[in-house]
């Protein structure tokens, strides 16, 4: 935290609120936004118009309530009673303002929205004090970086970590999004660059990009990235691919180098019991939590992770549930049963299902609006992109 009191600095929060407000307007306007409405701008200036207007992010006085509330719930403007300040400001720079006059007033706690298998977001909050325990492992162990590619959300608790509070604590330049340059993503990435990716990412640059400059490194959170992934990457030249365990719920746990098989623990974290199930890890604030996977420990101290205890997968990067979706399935008109299956990696890590039909339906007067009640209810991640039928 600055002398100051602000938890970032301005050009790091300036990277979260544009972040979190594309987010949130996409949320309100049904995954669609509006063509041009960010006006072709990478990085908003601070007098960007918010609300209606010829250059401006075009926000109606609904879609105004919707954002703000976004930013009061992340930013905990109501603990310093500035939840309507945001109402009253009038540009992107304004809302800044706010936020750090809230800081400034001792507001250090900051709340991450994960979502659902329902889509309905699961709010986890953290102090400032809590992720910088992290932050002080995470400068250390990256130290060598010399700029942040960062392709995770920086509203996200993973983007937050890695592309705010880490180029502050090292004095980074941060890019944001694969660079575009020369054509080519390999073209663009430069000596010391340090690209914050989830799994997906991962296997689309694996599978793009042939080699790599001297000294990149990067870093995976947001699900299990696929251990070939990983070999190639590092055949193909990347210096080096560091995993981060943990969730929005616990924020980084434990890391491990490729090619290390085990997790090693975080320094701000211990185990309380290696054999009980749940596994439950103590951090050096005294807070404990339970996780959601089946942990294996080694004598090294080192851990392997074995599945979630709650059956959810990961697709995308985002917790899935595939029984709550087959028994939504399965109260669709016509359907009898569903048989539902994620598919490897290497043929897209996607969901496809079976469809087993009641005795008087038919494909053809099923498959359209089971497809388009999908597309209304599911998530993507959620989604079967393959539909078989069969009689149950």
């Amino acid at each position: 935290m600055s002398e100051c009191g602000a938890l970032l600095s301005r050009p790091a929060l300036a990277r979260v609120l544009q972040s979190l407000l594309v987010a949130a307007l996409k949320t309100s306007r049904g995954r669609a936004q509006k063509k041009g409405e960010d006006h072709g701008l990478e990085s908003w200036p601070e007098t960007f118009a918010l609300g209606e207007g010829e250059t401006s992010l075009g926000c109606d006085s609904l879609e105004m309530l919707w954002i703000s509330a976004a930013v009061n719930e992340m930013f905990h403007l109501h603990e310093a009673g500035l939840e309507l300040e945001l109402l009253q400001a009038a540009t992107f720079g304004g809302w800044m303002d706010a936020i750090e006059e809230a800081w400034s007033r001792g507001v250090s706690d900051l709340t991450f929205c994960t979502s659902g298998t329902t889509g309905a977001a699961k709010r986890c909050t953290h102090s400032y004090a809590f992720l910088s325990e992290e932050m002080d492992f995470l400068s250390n162990y990256f130290a060598s970086a010399r700029r942040i590619v960062g392709c995770s959300p920086a509203h996200h608790l993973y983007g937050f970590l890695f592309c705010a509070m880490l180029p502050d604590r090292l004095s980074l330049g941060v890019t944001t999004g694969l660079p575009k340059g020369n054509g080519s993503a390999s073209g663009a990435v430069r000596e010391g660059d340090l690209i914050v990716a989830v799994p997906e990412i991962w296997r689309w640059l694996e599978r793009s990009v042939t080699c790599w400059p001297t000294g990149v490194q990067g870093v995976v959170s947001g699900g299990p990235c696929d251990r070939e992934v990983l070999r190639s990457l590092v055949k193909q030249g990347l210096a080096g691919i560091t995993e981060v365990y943990g969730s929005s719920e616990t924020a980084g746990i434990g890391v491990r180098c490729w090619p290390n098989a085990g997790y090693r623990l975080m320094p701000q974290w211990s185990p309380r019991d290696t054999d009980a199930v749940p596994q439950t890890l103590i951090h050096s604030s005294g807070v404990r939590v339970d996780l959601m996977d089946r942990v294996a420990w080694s004598p090294d101290g080192t851990f392997e992770v074995a599945g979630r205890l709650d059956g959810a997968v990961q697709v995308g990067g985002v917790n899935v549930y595939p029984e709550r979706i087959a028994e939504r399935l399965r109260e669709r008109p016509g359907v009898r049963t569903v048989d539902l299956r994620l598919r490897s990696a290497e043929l897209g890590g996607r969901f496809e299902a079976t469809i087993g039909l009641q005795e008087d339906a038919t494909e053809d007067q099923i498959r359209a609006g089971l497809e388009a009640w999908m597309r209304l209810h599911l998530t993507v991640a959620e989604q079967p992109k393959t539909l078989a039928f069969a009689r149950a």
